[in-house]
């Protein structure tokens, strides 16, 4: 049996989001570690992912622009429902690296400015401050 297009989209998407989680997981892990190099790489990993789970959300939304406002087949209410949940989760991951980046910047910024410091955590957290959505819409 063929899955639907909205099925592979709706996948695709659990998956970008899941890579997501574990982005966050990794970043934080190397803040923990001082590992500056491998925060950054998967701070732009991240980035990557965010652009392709922009891509797919940008495909499913399209594929429900054509349609009439209509209730969506109860199959797929519980697949879009999926990628809530898994967007809460990464969101949740997400918090959790701006929380433990910012943590960083406090600790450095209390040591001192002679103290060696992970600078990359101050920049993270400052650019994070600049604010973006807190909200991802799966449904046109």
């Amino acid at each position: 049996m063929q899955q639907s297009a909205i099925a592979l989209h709706v996948e695709a998407a659990k998956r970008l989001l899941h890579e997501l989680e574990q982005h966050a997981s990794v970043a934080i892990d190397a803040l923990d570690t001082d590992a500056g190099a491998v925060f950054v790489a998967a701070v732009a990993a991240s980035n990557e992912t965010l652009l392709d789970l922009d891509a797919v959300v940008s495909t499913l939304t399209e594929q429900r622009s054509g349609v009439e406002a209509t209730p969506l087949p109860e199959a797929e209410a519980a697949m879009l429902d999926d990628v809530s949940r898994a967007a809460a989760a990464a969101l949740e991951s997400h918090e959790r690296l701006l929380h433990r980046t910012r943590q960083e910047r406090d600790r450095i910024a209390d040591v001192g400015t002679t103290a060696p410091g992970n600078p990359i955590a101050s920049q993270y957290a400052a650019v994070s401050k600049l604010g973006r959505a807190r909200t991802l819409s799966v449904t046109a």
